[in-house]
């Protein structure tokens, strides 16, 4: 009797993706093996079900088992209202309460691929080309699937490729496996993306695009190697997982001991990603760079980085082509149906260079900090070093002053401004170096000029007019731009009005991965503009972890280290890292200190940040209580003061907006971290199944 199987796509890439292929419209009704695979037609249908579990970055800031909550989940970002990564950050979790459930959900995604690698051969309707191609397509995202589940799980069950799929009903995790070792799953992972590889299609025709590439596979096998050379999975000493061995032999489910060769490995493997080379010769990725007259503009290079589709800096992407990406997580003052999901910290805020390309703030201080407010001495707890920053003496004349009041940059000597702007911290009619827009009368804080270019396309400050136009016959809106008319542009707003804050729990929101085509005027996904690319690798990644893995084999005189940092930072347009921290030259730990920095911010509101943290093993430092501005004030004013000692560590409307405060879902002991929690654990319901299966420790 044939075995049937149902396949209901109730939801497909088709959410993430305009592109033909990926559209595919699912088979909705119960139908038999040889029945999907006799037509090439249904055959790529069910491929599309298992391009399905690719990653889903549109879901950043939702609940449910596609969530991708891993910038909302580090110290770069919170949440813009109370969402299931809520649970995570503040501890709460347990076995029995584990959000969005990727254990279940990608080891559906294993078996799906395994099933299409099956069955395919039945499809006469291809040529045998066609059938492997696909074959190892299915095998790569099968790859992929075990490696979100790594990043997340540590070791986990590798499911025997010869294992019968051809049940519908079955699950080799019901046959009570063990954990396979870390390096096993490393192994395993690494030898079928390096195999795949050369049997996928180099170039994607428009129709196609978003497929996975021989560049994807071996860029996903520089991240599996990166990540095993780091810390959490190679430790120098104290290892966390002493002790955690495998029920099945006894043997060491992560490694206990120190292995410098791993850097070697994961700097081969990024190299190779930098290398690779198209068939007809040339480079397969360059960075995205836009010149004016034979000179970098910065500005356009990063906004292109990312509003251009599928450029040549791309390894992997997806498209962003809903109305609930926008709604999730831009300000409401862009458009009325946003939600204002996604907000920077001011950690965040902090981490961008000034246009000199010096850090501003070198770290914080734990401190009493003893101030005047009108007369009424005020004495103001600092609990985890968030809320005073302690400046570099390049940008601020009185560094070592404790300040609660965020007006520490100091002001050129030369700039148009009057002594009593300068003194109030804060300038009237700004022009945003990239937008041309001006501030109108209103104040922008002294933090927010003379930073770098990233600062300005990644961050949506306070009183910044947002600019936006709807392309026309003229040209398209950056053609037009800074030309703007004078209605074409927005005014974020994060202050505290109407009785509701305005959707932003730290007085920031993201700025990138939104472009200029947004019209705020239309409420319907007309406004949105044109769709976007969500880049899961891009380039820039592939340079630095090239030049961590350099870093950390520790021959700081390899020349690849400065010149693929520094080609990152040429585009970024700030000057060489060494030009600016010759320290770095020298130390290993400045040289990592810096280069850590420069991730943080390079690759930011991207999701990277989450899991460098935790490889680093650094999250007892990077996993405090978020902060932000204060944005229970009524006023933008920078002056604002507390009326009186008692209102002084209070949030109330009293204060400037421009005060660090704790932010709205971020603290205060909104972010609780335990070394358990570097793993995620397996649900209870699960280990019920299974009691084989060696749970994380500490849980």
């Amino acid at each position: 009797m044939k075995k049937i199987i149902s396949i209901a796509f109730a939801i497909l890439l088709v959410s993430t993706s305009c592109e033909k292929f990926l559209d595919m419209q699912p088979l909705d009704i119960p139908t038999t093996p040889e029945q999907i695979f006799s037509k090439k037609a249904t055959a790529l249908q069910y491929a599309a079900r298992v391009y399905s579990f690719m990653p889903k970055p549109t879901q950043a800031s939702a609940n449910g088992v596609e969530g991708e909550p891993w910038v909302l989940g580090s110290d770069e970002a919170d949440n813009g209202f109370n969402h299931d990564i809520n649970k995570i950050n503040n501890n709460s979790w347990n076995t029995s309460n584990i959000p969005y459930n990727k254990w279940d959900r990608l080891y559906k995604g294993i078996r799906e691929a395994s099933y299409f690698m099956h069955y395919i051969h039945l499809c006469d309707d291809m040529t045998s080309e066609e059938r492997d191609y696909y074959y190892n397509e299915a095998r790569c995202m099968r790859a992929l699937c075990y490696w979100q589940l790594m990043r997340l799980y540590g070791p986990v069950v590798l499911v025997p490729v010869d294992y019968d799929v051809t049940d519908p009903n079955s699950d080799y995790l019901k046959t009570y496996p063990s954990r396979n070792t870390w390096e096993e799953c490393v192994r395993f992972v690494c030898d079928e993306l390096e195999a795949v590889a050369p049997n996928l299609k180099p170039v994607m025709p428009a129709a196609e695009a978003g497929r996975l590439t021989p560049g994807a596979a071996l860029a996903i096998r520089s991240q599996v190697l990166l990540f095993s050379a780091s810390q959490l999975m190679n430790p120098r000493s104290n290892s966390l997982f002493a002790g955690w061995t495998s029920v099945k032999d006894g043997s060491e489910l992560i490694p206990t001991t120190y292995d410098a060769d791993k850097w070697r490995l994961a700097a081969d493997a990024a190299k190779a990603v930098i290398d690779y080379q198209l068939p007809g010769g040339g480079k397969a990725f360059e960075l995205t760079v836009v010149r004016d007259g034979g000179t970098i503009n910065p500005y356009k290079s990063l906004y292109d980085a990312f509003a251009q589709k599928y450029n040549s800096e791309t390894i992997l992407g997806r498209t962003i082509d809903e109305q609930a990406w926008f709604q999730r997580c831009l300000s409401v003052n862009i458009n009325n149906n946003c939600w204002g999901g996604i907000n920077p910290t001011q950690r965040l805020v902090d981490a961008y260079a000034m246009d000199n390309g010096v850090y501003p703030i070198v770290g914080y201080r734990d401190a009493t900090r003893r101030g005047d407010y009108d007369g009424v001495a005020a004495g103001i707890e600092c609990t985890d070093g968030g809320e005073f920053p302690i400046k570099d003496p390049r940008v601020c004349k009185d560094p070592e002053k404790v300040s609660n009041d965020d007006y520490y940059f100091e002001v050129p000597n030369d700039y148009p401004v009057a002594e009593s702007d300068k003194l109030a911290g804060y300038f009237n009619n700004y022009v945003h170096p990239f937008d041309g827009t001006v501030n109108r009368g209103r104040s922008v804080a002294k933090m927010y000029r003379n930073r770098e270019p990233r600062f300005y396309i990644d961050i949506a400050y306070n009183q910044l007019d947002y600019a936006y136009g709807v392309p026309s016959g003229n040209g398209t809106l950056r053609e037009l731009m800074p030309n703007i008319g004078a209605n074409n542009y927005v005014e974020l707003n994060f202050t505290y009005a109407g009785g509701k804050i305005r959707c932003s729990s730290t007085g920031y929101c993201q700025r990138k991965y939104t472009t200029r085509d947004i019209n705020p005027k239309l409420g319907t996904k007309a406004g949105w503009g044109q769709p976007m690319v969500f880049p899961l690798i891009r380039l820039n990644e592939i340079y630095l972890n090239y030049v961590e893995a350099l870093i950390e084999i520790g021959d700081l005189n390899d020349p690849d280290i400065w010149t693929y940092w520094n080609l990152i930072r040429e585009r970024a347009g700030v000057p060489d890292i060494e030009e600016v921290y010759p320290e770095v030259r020298t130390s290993q730990g400045e040289a990592r200190k810096y280069l850590r920095h420069e991730r943080m911010v390079e690759l930011a509101l991207q999701g990277n940040r989450y899991f460098d943290c935790r490889r680093w093993q650094v999250c007892d430092i990077t996993n405090v209580d978020a902060w932000g501005m204060n944005i229970y004030s009524t006023t933008n004013s920078p002056m604002g003061r507390p009326q009186n000692a008692a209102q002084a560590n209070k949030p109330t409307p009293e204060y400037s907006f421009y005060k660090r405060i704790h932010s709205q879902y971020g603290g205060p002991n909104a972010r609780i971290w335990e070394d358990k929690n570097y793993l995620w654990p397996i649900s209870m319901s699960e280990l019920n199944k299974n009691r084989r299966i060696e749970q994380a420790p500490g849980w």
